[in-house]
């Protein structure tokens, strides 16, 4: 028996590693996803929040929790637990890969959130829109669309004690809104 030696093509048009349209995905080998400080991942990532607010979510704080899931597989993450009631529109200071601490060259003791030091001191920030579905119901009951969006911050630096949740009297004022 004998066999003919075929040359292997593989359609890059299949392949999950690259984009139809020739232009960047963000696993496309161009830059890493997670160097959110680079414009072209931020704009892949606000690109994936985009398609995330298609989605119909029978509750916000699920939807919330499924969004902080999603952000982790980039190192992203903000603190949020589920526990306080949101408002229509909120704000999450965020952190990569925990933040950093440690010591610098100076010999002093430091926390940030893993992102600022690469953007100029520029923290990032999850705005999100909570919008229901239904505008003439009482707007507590679901389904509602999640609007996300990643964006640099004032510039104000963010430490990981600032992302730690409230205790005390802020948790008690964040309640009682």
């Amino acid at each position: 028996m004998k066999y003919k030696k075929k040359k292997l093509k593989e359609q890059a048009a299949n392949s999950s590693y690259t984009d139809v349209d020739g232009g960047h995905s963000i696993t496309s080998g161009s830059y890493a996803p997670f160097q959110i400080e680079k414009q072209e991942a931020l704009d892949q990532v606000n690109a994936f929040l985009k398609t995330f607010s298609l989605e119909r979510h029978q509750d916000s704080k699920n939807a919330l929790a499924l969004l902080r899931v999603k952000l982790n597989t980039l190192g992203l993450d903000f603190a949020y637990d589920g526990r306080r009631p949101l408002s229509s529109e909120e704000m999450f200071p965020m952190t990569q890969f925990g933040g950093r601490q440690g010591m610098n060259d100076k010999g002093e003791y430091f926390t940030d959130c893993g992102i600022t030091h690469r953007t100029d001191g520029k923290s990032l920030e999850l705005h999100v829109k909570i919008t229901p579905v239904n505008i003439d119901g009482d707007g507590q009951s679901g389904p509602f669309y999640i609007l996300p969006k990643l964006q640099y911050g004032s510039g104000m630096t963010i430490t990981v004690k600032d992302l730690e949740p409230q205790t005390g009297e802020a948790a008690d004022t964040l309640k009682k809104k």
